[in-house]
């Protein structure tokens, strides 16, 4: 069955959430999300900064309430 209505708008969508290197808990939260492959660090700027990312080590596991600050 077929529907030619759109679903509902939940705002823009991030196509980079779907990026093996973008940390999706960090973007999820508005941050960049952009994780350093070789030492795992995520930059955890605002999302669409401009320069270059800021990379952080990881704190245990990345979860969407720890980002908050």
């Amino acid at each position: 069955m077929t529907s030619d209505r759109m679903p509902p708008s939940r705002g823009p969508v991030r196509e980079e959430i779907h990026n093996a290197q973008i940390n999706t808990a960090a973007a999820q939260s508005h941050r960049c999300g952009m994780t350093h492959l070789a030492s795992g660090r995520i930059c955890l700027l605002p999302e669409r900064h401009s320069g270059s990312c800021d990379f952080r080590e990881r704190q245990g596991e990345l979860r969407s309430d720890s980002l908050e600050a």
